[in-house]
């Protein structure tokens, strides 16, 4: 390890599906070095600036000016020791991105699409999808980047069941999202969720872990606390008021296997990264992205992923005849990253895959 951390700032845009891919790339480039991470809250103040100052910066080689970027974001509380990288996750934080790369000197990467950008204004541009115009600075992934490791998620799933006292045995988790990213629930699906897990537990004889997010209606919570406290032994819905809330951490942690809804692919990124066996379940309708289509495919194609209707019985036997990963990719990626990166390859140290 080096002497002197890495100093990376890294933007948040207040989306957890965004920041936790973010917080994901420093987790990998901490199996090389320490790190120190400051975290700034850049917040999009105009929709329509999002296009003015895409445009300014692909015309011009300088950074935003400060008036614009204040107009812009904001004020911007700035941490005090400059940045040797700057990452983020999200198009509504690129420009910023960009602009603080050029105005102090520091790498830069995103991860995601580059929305107009051209990838040569970003020192490492992580993606599931190559480019049409692909560049040096661009590394395909095979999942996004994800914080948790399999240790630190079998630790919080230890943590979780020794202060609510629970035996330590296999369970379900159940993640479940809502509408969006063309997906729409009805009544329907909602009520054969229910249905279909309380007879996984009454077939397979594990107990359910159900976690929402903040996309789940109602409705959902209510068909869903239907659930016994036999058959689920927590049901977290968003936002948590319990004293001890189960994170997707410690839920994932403490899988057996994984029963995700297709509308969410942050959870069922983080559930593949972790080897973990996972059914994506989705509704009637749904109208994807091809990008995101395209993942599930290649899941399904490596028999990582199972992919059905909600509506049908969810078969525990199925679940072993998958083969998940076996190895973390985040040592590939760190090790991608220190051929990209010039902060990096001074300090840069062998990581086995």
């Amino acid at each position: 390890m080096s002497r002197k951390p890495l100093q990376v700032w890294l933007l948040s845009d207040g989306r957890p599906g965004h920041y936790r891919q973010a917080e994901g790339v420093v987790r990998a480039l901490r199996l090389g070095h320490s790190v120190d991470v400051h975290r700034l809250d850049v917040r999009l103040r105009l929709g329509l600036a999002r296009y003015v100052t895409r445009r300014w910066l692909r015309e011009r080689s300088t950074p935003l000016p400060t008036s614009f970027e204040r107009l812009a974001y904001g004020k911007i509380i700035r941490p005090p020791i400059a940045p040797q990288l700057i990452l983020s996750a999200g198009g509504n934080l690129l420009a910023m991105n960009v602009s603080l790369s050029r105005q102090l000197g520091a790498e830069n990467v995103v991860i995601g699409s580059l929305r107009g950008f051209h990838s040569n204004a970003f020192s490492a541009c992580l993606t599931l999808q190559p480019r049409k115009t692909d560049h040096s600075s661009s590394i395909v992934l095979d999942f996004t980047p994800t914080p948790y490791s399999r240790e630190s998620a079998r630790k919080a799933g230890a943590l979780f069941l020794e202060s609510e006292r629970l035996d330590a045995q296999p369970y379900w988790t159940v993640l479940v999202g809502g509408d969006g990213a063309g997906y729409r629930y009805q009544k329907r699906d909602w009520e054969a969720l229910a249905n279909r897990l309380q007879t996984l537990v009454h077939s397979s004889g594990h107990q359910l872990l159900v976690l929402t997010s903040r996309r789940t209606p109602p409705l959902a919570i209510e068909h869903l606390r239907r659930l016994t406290p036999h058959q689920a032994i927590r049901l977290e819905s968003y936002p948590s008021r319990a004293a001890n809330p189960l994170t997707v951490e410690a839920a994932l942690g403490l899988a057996y296997g994984v029963i995700c809804t297709e509308d969410s692919m942050s959870m069922l990124n983080e559930a593949l990264t972790l080897g973990l066996p996972v059914m994506a379940i989705r509704p009637l309708h749904a109208v994807r992205e091809q990008r995101y289509d395209d993942f599930l495919i290649r899941q399904v194609q490596g028999n990582r992923l199972l992919r059905q209707s909600i509506l049908r019985p969810y078969s525990p036997d199925s679940f072993s005849q998958l083969t998940p990963i076996t190895t973390d990719p985040a040592a590939h990626l760190y090790q991608e990253l220190a051929t990209r990166l010039s902060c990096l390859s001074a300090r840069h140290e062998s990581v086995s895959c």
